[in-house]
């Protein structure tokens, strides 16, 4: 699956915002009433200038109650799959423009209204007719009929899913259902009976809000061999289970980042820093910490905060961390980098204070200022070469680093009342 083009995401947000406010563009109909079925769907759909109504002099009706035919689900299926295709929403004119000349093999459309919607569909194959040189723009559309028209337009393919021949309605209602575009539908429809205005509106509704669909190679899983049976050029231990995917070039190569920052009272502050990115060969990460709010975790870490185990002191932490993975096509070159430095700085103070209120009981103060810096720095690094049925060099490095330095001071002080 992948992400719905550019346009149908807009159409998408302007559906969301039709659920909380009123646009202005959207025809007010006098047989819509906010509380009825297919209230909101309608009133998107209108103000889209997907759907539109009746024109009863200085009003306009919707009739939702009455059947939809071939020729207004061809206009409604044009005007959606053009804007997902074409990256924005044309108007019934600009479709009619282009596409009203075209060729036309069917006999009882050469006068009809719909004729350019009719041609759209016909030249991209999201609607055939009912025979060679046959549309019959007045013909009712069934519910089935139409969802299949909903899951064509989503790019679902008619020969891999199933949609003609035998058994072909039950695996569109199975699939409709599957991807919801049948919520939101009053209870007792029925899927073989003339679709409604209305129905029709509510299903478009939902498939705004849908992906469209494309197809990839099959995934096919096999038992991959391991490195110590490549080198024996047997098999001396239980090979991997693994899915051998094969990503596009584009999806080969990308990368992720997130950065925040926060200040507060007592000059306390936070920053940390985030990246993953990949290509073809290679995986990288770089993680970054620098605060004074006591914390010492790198984003990701897995353990919990509790208040028991935050430290006492204030504690100032700056740290750093990268990994960086490599393998080579063949698999023959294998290596891991990693390093991590850690710099925390802990201050604390403490004022003791002690009275006893008996005769010549000294009256004892005690401040105590303690401070610790410690520094951290961890290298890794593990290296593996392969040469098939011959050897493997297998290399494991690692590097530890860390320097402690701390203070103490202390002030006692005792006073003594003599009454004279």
């Amino acid at each position: 699956m992948k992400n719905l083009k550019k346009v149908l995401a807009l159409v998408l947000a302007v559906v969301m915002i039709m659920s909380v406010v009123t646009v202005a563009s959207a025809k007010t109909y006098t047989d819509v009433k906010a509380t009825d079925n297919y209230a909101d769907a309608i009133d998107a759909l209108s103000s889209l200038k997907i759907l539109d109504g009746f024109k009863d002099g200085d009003n306009y009706s919707f009739k939702a109650e009455d059947p939809f035919t071939r020729a207004q689900a061809a206009k409604i299926v044009a005007i959606v799959h053009n804007a997902a295709t074409n990256g924005k929403i044309k108007d019934q004119d600009a479709i009619s423009a282009l596409y009203s000349n075209a060729q036309n093999p069917f006999v009882d459309c050469n006068n009809s209204w719909a004729l350019p919607f009719i041609n759209y569909c016909r030249i991209t194959g999201l609607a055939d007719g009912m025979t060679a040189t046959t549309y019959e723009p007045n013909r009712y559309v069934t519910g089935v009929q139409f969802l299949k028209l909903m899951l064509t337009t989503l790019n679902f393919d008619t020969a891999k899913e199933g949609y003609t021949g035998t058994g072909w309605d039950v695996n569109v209602l199975n699939r409709a259902n599957e991807v919801g575009l049948t919520a939101g539908l009053a209870d007792g429809w029925k899927a073989i009976a003339p679709v409604k205005r209305g129905e029709a509106a509510q299903i478009l509704y939902n498939a705004l809000t849908k992906s469209l669909v494309e197809y990839g190679q099959n995934i096919k899983v096999y038992d991959q061999e391991t490195d110590l049976n490549r080198v024996a050029g047997s098999q001396i231990e239980n090979k991997k289970f693994v899915m051998d995917v094969n990503l596009k070039a584009e999806y080969q190569y990308g990368y992720i980042a997130n950065v925040e920052a926060a200040g507060g009272t007592d000059d306390r502050w936070l920053g940390r820093a985030f990246l993953l990115g990949f290509t073809r060969n290679t995986r990288y990460t770089l993680l970054a910490n620098s605060n004074n709010v006591n914390e010492s975790r790198h984003i990701g870490s897995s353990d919990y905060w509790t208040p028991e185990s935050m430290p006492k002191s204030l504690l100032t932490t700056h740290s750093v961390a990268s990994d960086i993975d490599y393998q080579s096509t063949d698999k023959n070159i294998q290596e891991k980098l990693s390093i991590d430095f850690t710099s925390t700085r802990d201050k604390g103070d403490m004022t003791k204070q002690e009275e006893l209120f008996l005769a010549g009981s000294p009256l004892q103060t005690m401040k105590q200022s303690t401070m610790t810096k410690e520094n951290k720095l961890k290298i890794g690094n593990r290296f593996k070469y392969i040469k098939p049925k011959a050897f493997m060099l297998d290399a494991d490095v690692a590097i530890g680093y860390k320097s402690y330095h701390g203070n103490t001071y202390m002030l006692a002080e005792q006073y003594v009342d003599t009454l004279i």
